[in-house]
């Protein structure tokens, strides 16, 4: 899915964030992504949603090269995923049902009645449709996220450290939602967290240390290293 590097300038000399890094992953995987702050995780999110550009090597979704997409073509690329953000990113003078429906309509697409019903139903939120943004918890205002980045059914979801503001056992809830109506909808997951406990909902998992990707039992070995 990714390979080669990624660099940043430091004011001296450019040091490599990723590098000679590769993974793929089957239709409907999910990854958890584990590491210290500072070990690349979101900027391997960043490149794989198109944000940031790798200086080397192809990044692959759904069988087609995101590399080499010009600006309007990755903008296009990002409403066709799932992003979810650690601050939520909802609008404040939307109500949830449009906020959910936001990415949907940027695509051009009708709104999914039975869909949104099904998936609001699941997360909790059904009953919310018509509220605005402070009037939800961080609980709430998390799975409206998570419905907005599942509406329009993308093969791919990105999520950054998307339980940072929530409380453990809503962290919990989140992230088993989160993860469950991926596999039911096939969708691949990539999660970024700190926590051992919500990589333990994925069954795959990989650490990022130094730049570097271990996996598993190998990378438990090397991030504590």
């Amino acid at each position: 899915m990714f390979n080669r590097t990624a660099v940043r300038w430091d004011g001296h000399q450019q040091q490599a964030i990723i590098n000679n890094l590769s993974f793929e992953l089957e239709d409907g995987e999910q990854l958890a992504l584990l590491g210290d702050s500072g070990s690349g995780k979101t900027t391997l999110l960043n490149l794989l949603a198109g944000l940031l550009v790798p200086d080397d090597g192809r990044i692959i979704v759904d069988h087609k090269a995101v590399t080499g997409r010009s600006v309007d073509q990755l903008a296009q690329y990002r409403r066709s995923i799932g992003l979810v953000f650690q601050q939520y990113q909802l609008l404040a003078p939307l109500t949830v049902k449009d906020n959910i429906l936001f990415q949907y309509r940027l695509n051009g697409l009708d709104s999914p009645d039975k869909d949104l019903a099904d998936i609001t139903e699941r997360l909790g939120i059904n009953h919310k449709l018509n509220a605005l943004p402070h009037q939800l918890s961080g609980g709430e205002q998390q799975r409206v996220g998570i419905a907005r980045a599942l509406i329009h059914r993308p093969s791919l979801v990105l999520a950054d450290e998307p339980t940072g503001n929530l409380d453990q056992d809503r962290s919990l809830d989140v992230v088993r939602l989160m993860t469950d109506l991926c596999q039911e909808r096939q969708v691949n997951l990539i999660m970024v967290t700190h926590s051992h406990q919500l990589a333990d909902f994925f069954a795959r998992t990989h650490y990022l240390k130094n730049g570097c990707l271990y996996q598993d039992s190998e990378g438990k070995e090397a991030i504590h290293a």
